[in-house]
């Protein structure tokens, strides 16, 4: 497709620029050697790069393909066998364009470029291949050379994939990125990743696997408690496998900082995908970010170091009619449930389906106020419909510190029109808001009215900054002229409007390079 057409040509530009810096490399390389001294009057080599200490050639080498890295042992006696001690290696396969190997070749080329560097330490390996044809023996290689930082990206792999058990195993490894991807063929049949029974990584510190599919809850679980230093976790694109009997992914660790899980999703077969459950369990979490995954509950248990979350995802009662006000009322409970676990958090980021999910049951339901004392940051992506203006005016009701709200305006029908004041109360009161930034305006009434009225509730303010989208909103036969004026109109209105505070500095710039 386009995205695979993309990436090709991405790595095609990367690889043109890498051989011209070789080249340019060796050239510079034997200009010098043919250049007579100025010190030595004439008969002597001045070869600085060569004479450069060897970690610091060898910081150079780790930016190129290791392909072009083997070919400086051709440049003089001093480089015909430095890059066999090279501790960060990277071997890219692109067998599709004008390549000196086949998929197969490469893996040999990769196994003999590893056994060269006899017992010497590998910091960081990444490879990018189109085979797991001898993988087991490169990996082999890769882990009796106690490599510290792994990186795997396999493209076009059929079926499934199964590690070396001794990478599961390995006793030096810190991090480890794992990833699948369907390349260029039609992706008719899922590709597995097999994981062993037992997994002990005593020193991974970060695990981030992507687009895997057949990941059991029972594994991931496992794959989690077999690395008790992990302090960053990412799940990005994984289809979770239905066949087992857990179905709940629980993420219990002490050491855990950051989390990451984005459009992890389970095949609907015969299993309901809303069943899966997130349990998350890290009393040192600094960031959590989930968006686009398909988890019916999420239970956030002791999360009191949390400084940094974004929250983009809905829940689905799915024992409710979901157009029920009874369904509604779940849904916002159960996000409120999910905003409890975040109350000690310091910035915020709430997307437009999840302030939907607060907003439509707050008029009727009785919850608990959650308080969100420590909040200095909150940035929300709206559409600003009902639903979305009470949920962002519940978060600065409940959140009395904040001092910066960010704004992404997603704004999509001109006709679509709310009076802000029906959903805001009088009472409340923008003491500690200072800074106000909002993006993407398309100079709709909405935008403009939800602008007027935090200038009105917002006291201590002392900056609000607005920036027009690219498309902003006209009749498709206005000139760009009739545009521009329009924008023109919607910044007067803006800089008439009362304001509670009498400090307050008020930006319009057209787009976030800040053309005014």
């Amino acid at each position: 497709g386009a995205w695979n057409l993309g990436y090709r040509c991405s790595k095609n530009l990367i690889q043109g620029l890498l051989r011209v810096e070789t080249k340019i490399t060796i050239k510079s390389m034997e200009a010098a050697r043919k250049k007579p001294s100025s010190s030595c009057g004439g008969g002597v080599v001045d070869d600085r790069l060569s004479n450069l200490p060897d970690e610091i050639l060898h910081h150079i080498m780790s930016f190129l393909d290791m392909m072009y890295v083997v070919k400086t042992s051709i440049l003089a006696k001093r480089w015909r066998y430095l890059w066999t001690s090279l501790p960060i290696i990277r071997f890219i396969d692109d067998g599709y364009h004008d390549h000196p190997y086949t998929h197969e070749n490469f893996s040999k080329f990769v196994t003999n470029v590893l056994l060269r560097g006899g017992n010497s330490k590998i910091t960081k390996l990444s490879v990018v291949s189109y085979t797991d044809c001898g993988m087991n023996s490169w990996l082999s290689i890769a882990v009796k050379r106690n490599v510290e930082h792994l990186r795997l990206n396999f493209f076009d792999i059929y079926k499934e994939l199964e590690l070396p058990y001794c990478v599961f195993n390995c006793k030096s490894l810190k991090s480890l990125c794992l990833g699948l991807d369907a390349g260029s063929r039609i992706m008719e049949d899922d590709v597995y990743l097999i994981l062993p029974d037992v997994i002990d990584l005593p020193l991974l510190s970060t695990l981030s696997i992507h687009s895997i599919c057949g990941m059991c809850t029972s594994k991931i679980n496992k794959f989690i408690s077999g690395c008790p230093l992990l302090e960053r976790l990412e799940i990005n694109d994984c289809k979770l496998d239905d066949s087992g009997a857990e179905v709940d992914i629980e993420i219990s660790s002490v050491k855990l900082k950051h989390l990451v899980i984005q459009s992890c999703y389970v095949e609907e077969k015969d299993f309901d995908m809303w069943l899966y459950k997130l349990i998350v369990y890290a009393p040192n979490l600094i960031s959590f970010t989930c968006t686009n995954s398909g988890f019916n509950n999420y239970h956030l248990q002791n999360l009191s170091s949390l400084e940094v979350a974004d929250l983009d995802m809905q829940v689905i009662d799915i024992d409710a009619d979901y157009d029920s006000e009874d369904g509604e009322e779940e849904e916002t409970r159960c996000m409120m449930k999910i905003l409890q676990g975040l109350s000690s958090v310091k910035s915020l980021t709430l997307h437009s389906t999840v302030l939907m999910e607060i907003g439509k049951g707050l008029d009727t339901l009785e919850w608990s106020t959650v308080s969100f004392d420590n909040l200095r940051s909150l940035q929300v992506t709206t559409v600003t419909s009902e639903d979305d203006l009470m949920a962002i005016e519940y978060m600065l009701e409940n959140s009395p510190y904040v001092e910066n709200l960010f704004i992404k305006s997603n704004f999509w029908n001109e006709k679509y029109s709310v009076n802000v004041a029906e959903y805001w109360s009088d009472e409340l009161s923008l003491q500690h808001l200072k800074c106000i930034e909002v993006v993407d305006v398309k100079g709709v009434a909405n935008e403009l009215e939800l602008l007027k009225t935090l200038l009105k509730k917002a006291t201590a303010l002392e900056k609000m900054t607005v920036f027009r989208c690219k498309t902003f909103f006209s009749r498709n036969t206005s000139p760009a002229n009739k545009e521009d004026s329009q924008w023109q109109c919607f910044t007067d209105e803006l800089l008439k409007c009362p304001r509670a505070s009498s400090n307050v500095e008020i930006n319009c710039f057209l787009n976030p390079n800040n053309d005014i």
